[in-house]
């Protein structure tokens, strides 16, 4: 599943927080992790930008498309590596309380 713009990662990770109910320590090391992924993402698609820019003046759209995933399938990773992470970070007993509370 392609990843939501790195912009978005934040409040997507805020929102979290909150549903869990998240501890200040926790939410320290949430952000922690927030950083690291977020500077890892950015710093990909920079090593990768003048390939995407060729990508984007493709005029075979499929090619385009294909060539656009693969090189963004890094940033891929690395939502999901953030996701999982925060989601590490909640107890089981905050996790509970959400999936009870979203039922």
């Amino acid at each position: 599943m392609p990843a939501p713009p790195i912009d978005e990662w934040t409040n997507q990770v805020q929102s979290r927080m909150d549903n869990y109910g998240f501890t200040d320590s926790q939410r320290q090391t949430a952000t922690t992790i927030l950083t690291s992924c977020t500077t890892r993402a950015r710093a990909h698609l920079d090593s990768v930008k003048s390939d995407i820019d060729n990508a984007n003046n493709m005029t075979d759209e499929a090619a385009k498309a294909r060539t656009l995933r693969s090189l963004t399938k890094e940033v891929d990773k690395l939502y999901g590596e953030l996701t999982g992470r925060i989601e590490s970070v909640a107890t089981i007993e905050q996790r509970q309380k959400t999936a009870t509370s979203q039922n």
